[in-house]
């Protein structure tokens, strides 16, 4: 401990000298004050090392711990000190947790500051940079389906369904013979054979029923005149809507209808039309 020497008359009395403020960085190092490891202005200074731009200082948190003065150097007033950086996402998830060495010394350049160096802080930035550069793919990729996922359930519609369709590699004259898939308006399910079907639409979920029982699909994709499906939750198919002079002698109906039965569907298992 630094002591004052204070002369009175002709006696001498030495009294304990005052510790820096925990808070005054300059002095904490002059003193060689273990301190200087902890002290506000060394953390900060790590701190925008880590994580300088202000998008990462907002969204990750850095802290320190398990701080220790290693050495300490009087004729240059330089500190070495030994930490542990723990590095947290959003949300509070680890990034790294890893022990740290640092170097605090006073500025040759500008009396009264300090210099601040930390081995491998590099690596922590970077660790910064391409979570960070990870989690805005994932946020722009989940706008993306966002967006999409709001188009299509604005397309998919009881209306829009109704039309011929077919597989989406199928020739034109599959639009007229026997396997194309047809949805009428009045929730009737033609396939061309003569049998009977019927279909429901909930959500993005067609249901097709008939004598025997019924299946379903869901539309996972679409456009004005395309649709990619998944049948029973396993089987994928890609159908095309036919245009009018696809269509030979067939009963042409209403596209801008949009209503459908709703009919609760039976149990049992059909299998789908080939459609070609």
């Amino acid at each position: 401990m630094s002591k004052a020497i204070i002369i009175l008359g002709a006696g001498l009395i030495l009294l304990p000298g005052c510790k820096p403020a925990a808070n005054d960085a300059t002095a904490l190092l002059k003193a060689g004050d273990a301190r200087i490891c902890v002290a506000p202005e060394v953390e900060d200074t790590l701190r925008e090392m880590i994580a300088p731009k202000p998008d990462l200082a907002k969204a990750y948190s850095v802290t320190f711990s398990d701080a220790t003065l290693e050495s300490y150097d009087p004729q240059v007033h330089k500190a070495l000190c030994n930490t542990r950086v723990t590095v947290q996402g959003p949300g509070g998830g680890l990034i790294d947790h890893a022990p740290l060495n640092i170097s605090v010394s006073p500025s040759a350049r500008d009396d009264g500051q300090f210099l601040v160096t930390a081995q491998g802080v590099d690596a922590y930035h970077q660790q910064l940079v391409d979570d960070n550069a990870v989690r805005a793919e994932q946020a722009a990729s989940q706008e993306a389906d966002k967006v999409a996922e709001e188009k299509l359930t604005a397309l998919v519609k009881p209306g829009w369904l109704i039309g011929r369709w077919v597989g989406a590699k199928a020739g034109s004259d599959a639009c007229s013979q026997k396997g194309y898939f047809g949805f009428v308006r009045g929730g009737v399910a033609d396939f061309g054979d003569g049998a009977s079907f019927r279909w429901t639409m909930q959500g993005r979920r067609v249901s097709i029923i008939g004598p025997s029982g019924s299946w379903s699909f869901d539309i996972t994709d679409a456009d004005n005149n395309t649709m990619s499906t998944l049948f029973d939750g396993s089987e994928t198919q890609d159908f095309r809507r036919c245009a009018p002079s696809e269509i030979q002698a067939a009963v042409q109906t209403d596209p801008e209808t949009d209503t459908t039965p709703s009919d609760d569907a039976p149990s049992g298992d059909t299998p789908m039309p080939s459609m070609g």
